[in-house]
């Protein structure tokens, strides 16, 4: 008898994770700031953030998450 192997609701749990990794790093960036919202960073700073991003997340998970932040910024802009 075989089982055919399953994750139920898997894209809950994509949501989930992708949740995690935004909130993970919105918390970092934030935390090195020393800011309480996204929309308090400068131009400057949210460019070095894009840089990073950039340099070091070409092929990471978190990628997405540094991107999330940085929309979540231009948001807060207009």
């Amino acid at each position: 008898m075989s089982v055919e192997f399953e994750i139920r609701r898997v894209h809950k749990l994509e949501d989930w994770v992708m949740n995690q990794i935004d909130e993970t790093v919105m918390e970092s960036v934030l935390e090195f700031f020393e800011v309480e919202e996204i929309g308090q960073l400068t131009k400057e700073q949210i460019g070095a953030v894009e840089t990073y991003r950039d340099e070091h997340m070409d092929s990471s998970i978190l990628n997405s998450g540094f991107s999330w932040v940085i929309w979540q910024w231009e948001c807060s802009q207009e």
